[in-house]
């Protein structure tokens, strides 16, 4: 697993407007790449444990990094996989296009929220993550099938 600021580095060097990375965005954006690796692989790639709170998913404790471009852009890069960067890049990518309410509604629509809906928990990405491979193919609305490039969002299985 890495550490988190590693990927926050990432995220700041990759994202086409670093300016508009506040902590709202960022824990969004690490929430997703968290889901999609844990979907992909098996395990989330971040250090972070996720928790349902009554604004949504956070990180337990909270972030304590800054943001700020210039310190990340200073900092070593770290070596990524191809496979990790291909995850980062997809949530970089997805979260560029969207406002801060749609990206925290997307991460708060994903699968493990709609499945531990209580507030306080904590969410086991990877445990959620093999419920939801084996139960994909149980999810069916009408004849259609939620895609593997989908966010795998309660809002998404809802459209069917």
């Amino acid at each position: 697993m890495r550490k988190y600021k590693d990927i926050i580095q990432y995220i700041v060097k990759n994202h086409p407007d670093p300016c508009s990375l506040s902590s709202a965005r960022v824990s969004a954006i690490l929430y997703l790449i968290d889901w999609k690796s844990a979907m992909e692989t098996g395990r989330q790639l971040t250090n972070l444990h996720w928790q349902t709170t009554p604004s949504g998913i956070k990180p337990q404790g909270g972030l304590s990094a800054p943001f700020s471009s210039k310190e990340y852009k200073a900092l070593p890069s770290c070596k990524f996989s191809s496979a990790e960067k291909d995850i980062m890049n997809h949530a970089i990518d997805s979260s560029a296009r969207k406002g801060i309410t749609e990206l925290i509604s997307l991460a708060n629509t994903t699968y493990p929220a709609f499945l531990q809906n209580r507030i306080g928990t904590v969410l086991n990405l990877d445990d959620i993550a093999k419920i939801y491979k084996a139960r994909k193919s149980e999810i069916a609305w009408g004849s259609k099938l939620v895609s593997d490039q989908d966010w795998h969002s309660a809002d998404t299985l809802r459209k069917f």
